[in-house]
């Protein structure tokens, strides 16, 4: 593996290729430097390495080429990357992704960073009518930035409040 260099007149595609590659070195520089605190002061969960980072297949592969997740603080943080980038040393763990969505991936790293994320929240949080029915009463549905539907009577007097896409 050659590492990424920028030149005069590169092209938008190469240039984007440039900055995934400078992201794949950052992430695999992060989990390596997480794995050896967390072997040097034997801190985390209990798993067959107990270490906070590795690399899993994510099955079925929906992106060809790109079918390798690095995983981060036990799957807190994931990305995918290239099946022909180089993984160094990274083991290899059972899936762990917890669900996340890239947005509260980003919102997480932030937050890690000290940037004040309470404005980004609230800005994820705001739905929007985008022409759907709720599926329980008729009236609209809001979504936000995560993709979380809810019905937009959910503040509807007594009986006629629906509930449809809230949380517990």
């Amino acid at each position: 593996m050659k590492p990424f260099v920028w030149k005069e007149g590169m092209s938008a595609e190469e240039t984007k290729n440039g900055a995934y590659w400078e992201r794949n070195m950052l992430v695999l520089m992060y989990a390596a430097l997480s794995n050896g605190i967390a072997r040097k002061h034997h801190i985390g969960q209990v798993d067959e390495h107990g270490l906070p980072c590795g690399w899993y297949r994510h099955q079925p592969d929906p992106w060809p080429g790109w079918e390798r997740v690095v995983s981060l603080e036990y799957g807190r943080f994931t990305f995918h990357v290239p099946d022909d980038f180089d993984l160094g040393n990274l083991l290899e763990i059972a899936p762990n992704w917890d669900g996340h969505k890239t947005a509260e991936k980003w919102v997480r790293a932030m937050s890690k960073v000290g940037i004040d994320v309470e404005p980004v929240i609230k800005d994820l949080m705001t739905g929007e009518f985008f022409g759907k029915q709720c599926p329980r009463c008729g009236a609209s549905l809001l979504r936000n930035q995560l993709d979380d539907e809810w019905c937009s009577n959910v503040g509807g007097r007594s009986l006629s409040a629906c509930t449809f896409g809230l949380k517990e």
